[in-house]
């Protein structure tokens, strides 16, 4: 940890609650917005923004509305996660955005910024710049006519459903397939077909890999139409101890 006193009485209190949070993603263990992250900034990445509310209480009165990618600093998290939206659990955590302190739902924030509609070595140059260690990684393989491209990036300290959400974002899973279970039976899978699949689409599915514990190991997405494949893939990485979020583009 660094040294507190580089910090303001407000970031030290949060620095002291997050140091007991210990994080295991590999072994699909509680891990805490606030790991790693004494300057508490987070962004919005939910896709249509988050009601910013007065208390903690999900139905108390409405300050207003913070749009996708605004970034906030977080005051307190919040340690229930009894609500849940689209799949994904989470708490009303306290922030303070443009001057103002309120709550809002800690499921859909993140330490790294929103990755929807920009290029992926942009966007790892962007968490790059905050001063996060992000492996990066493009690889082209061609077979006289038939592509295969494939992008990649690890970040650090990632929960599943952060992740998930960082992937949907950025490479435009469907709507219609949400966050799977987080635990299942063990060495099984759990596939889930996109319930708006065009006709044309010959594969548009999403499958969830569980370990021996029960623990979700990993998450793939798949589509496939004629002339055109893709494969995201999310799983866990020792190299920098971080969860890879992986593109596999195949045109023939």
């Amino acid at each position: 940890m660094k040294n507190l006193l580089q910090y303001p009485i407000s970031h030290i209190a949060l620095i002291l609650v997050c140091s007991f949070i210990l994080p295991d993603v590999a072994n699909g263990n509680f891990v805490h917005k606030c790991d790693e992250n004494p300057d508490g900034i987070y962004y919005i990445i939910a896709p249509s923004g988050l009601n910013f509310r007065k208390t903690s209480n999900p139905r108390s009165e409405k300050i207003g509305h913070i749009p996708y990618g605004e970034p906030i600093e977080l005051i307190a998290p919040s340690f229930d996660i009894s609500l849940e939206v689209d799949q994904i659990a989470g708490g009303m955590a306290e922030i303070y955005y443009k001057g103002e302190k309120g709550f809002v739902f800690d499921g859909y924030i993140s330490r790294f910024p929103a990755a929807k509609g920009i290029e992926t070595d942009n966007f790892v140059e962007k968490v790059r710049d905050l001063g996060y260690e992000v492996l990066f990684e493009e690889h082209r393989l061609d077979w006289g006519g038939y592509i295969k491209l494939e992008t990649a990036f690890t970040l650090p300290g990632l929960e599943w459903s952060e992740a998930f959400l960082i992937a949907k974002q950025h490479f435009n899973i469907p709507e219609g397939l949400l966050f799977p279970n987080s635990t299942g039976e063990p060495y099984k899978k759990e596939k889930v077909a996109n319930p708006n699949r065009e006709e044309e689409v010959w594969e548009d599915s999403m499958t969830a890999f569980y370990d021996k514990n029960g623990q979700l190991a990993a998450i793939e997405y798949a589509m496939r139409r004629e002339g055109f494949g893709q494969a995201i893939t999310i799983a866990y990485s020792e190299e920098i101890s971080g969860i890879r979020i992986a593109e596999i583009g195949i045109a023939d």
